[in-house]
């Protein structure tokens, strides 16, 4: 690269590493929830100042130069990885390793700045650290708990690891290269990883935005299906989530079961204690169902004071045995007000047959409530209505 000398590689990466540190400082003022982000801009103004002081080489002193600005870019750069521990909620071990390893850096510059004057073994260094640190970047990104999506996830770790392969030349070039007399006439091998910096600064700040852009568009799909007082499934989570369980026959041998809830007179409850009070009753109602159902099964608020619950795989008498302990644990929730009545569910239940698809289900088992209605309230029915009924009442 004849037409650039380190002056103005210096002053490149350092004016872009600021002016990105800055826009992704502005970022996570929009985006507090998010850790980690204003640590990696902090890191990147760091970068820019440390690689700033290299730029300013011959106008202030030499030691600033050497030593400071090599301990503010590797400091810079830990502080970074720390801010992406942070974002991809992973262990920190490997930050604290790079933390460490400033020390023995900080008496090698020293020693090869004021013992044994070496512009290439202090570089050498330097690329050492910054290397190891950009290496154990890509370890986290990739081995964090967090769940992002993948593509911007990659790409950052495989930016880290180009650049932290650039160092690992570099460190070993210089250990084995002429002594270098003016730091700033550097060549080639001194401006292709400043250049490979600049690019991970750029990389960095863009798939950080692409990463949080993902989250955030996780969650608005998270909240359009579920229900904002029972963060149970809504209609919509129901049609995306159905079509899954309904199509997906291959792994379920056995029927489909499906329950249809009501909360016993609901309406009177409202009436007389107020909705507030009702809204509490469906939350301590939903919150029975998701005790006693599995994993794998499905809750949706269906309507008002109604729910339904998908169960797939499962057996007749394994879900009439769900469907009592749903009834039970709900005649059971304590009750705050002294004129209230303790609170019932009547549940109807359907199994798929053969034919049958989840309209259908869902009909059958909303006449087994409606026959449940009938029978007094407080109890299970099996679909269809001329089966034996299943009833279980406060005595």
């Amino acid at each position: 690269m004849p037409d650039l000398d380190m002056r103005t590689v210096s002053f490149l990466v350092s004016f872009l590493s600021f002016i990105f540190g800055v826009g992704l400082l502005f970022f996570h003022f929009e985006q507090k929830n998010f850790k980690g982000i204003n640590l990696v801009a902090i890191s990147q103004i760091c970068m820019s100042i440390g690689i700033g002081l290299i730029f300013l080489l011959g106008k202030i002193p030499m030691w600033v130069s050497a030593l400071l600005s090599n301990m503010i870019l590797c400091g810079g750069f830990t502080l970074c990885l720390y801010g992406i521990c942070q974002y991809r909620d992973a262990c920190s071990r490997l930050c604290k390793i790079s933390l460490l390893g400033l020390i023995p850096l900080f008496l090698a510059l020293l020693y090869f700045y004021f013992i044994e004057n070496s512009l290439n073994t202090r570089a050498a260094t330097a690329s050492l650290h910054l290397g190891i640190t950009q290496l154990f970047a890509c370890i986290v990104i990739v081995k964090g708990k967090a769940f992002d999506n993948p593509l911007p996830q990659y790409t950052l770790a495989l930016a880290f690891g180009l650049v932290s392969l650039t160092m690992f030349i570099r460190a070993l070039l210089l250990i084995q290269a002429d002594e270098l007399n003016q730091y700033i006439q550097a060549g080639w091998v001194h401006q292709i990883p400043y250049l490979s910096s600049m690019f991970l600064i750029m990389a960095t700040s863009f798939s950080l935005v692409w990463l949080v852009n993902g989250r955030l568009t996780r969650s608005v799909e998270a909240l359009s299906i579920r229900d904002n007082l029972t963060s149970l499934y809504n209609r919509r989570g129901m049609d995306k989530l159905t079509n899954q369980i309904t199509t997906d026959k291959s792994k379920q041998p056995l029927p489909l079961v499906v329950m249809m809830c009501d909360i016993d007179h609901f309406k009177s409850i409202n009436d007389q204690f107020g909705h507030l009070v009702g809204d509490q009753v469906i939350v301590n109602v939903s919150e029975q169902i998701q005790a006693c159902v599995r994993v794998n099964d499905v809750a949706i608020r269906y309507g008002g004071e109604e729910f339904l619950i998908l169960l797939p795989n499962t057996p007749l008498a394994n879900a009439h045995i769900v469907a009592e302990r749903i009834r039970n644990a709900v005649y059971n929730i304590p009750v705050h007000h002294q004129n209230m009545s303790p609170i019932s569910i009547s549940i109807g239940v359907s199994q798929q047959h053969k034919g049958d698809n989840l309209d259908s289900l869902i009909r059958e088992a909303d006449k087994a409530l409606y026959q449940a209605k009938q029978n007094g309230r407080n109890c299970v029915v099996i679909a269809p209505c001329e089966c034996e009924e299943i009833r279980l009442k406060h005595a």
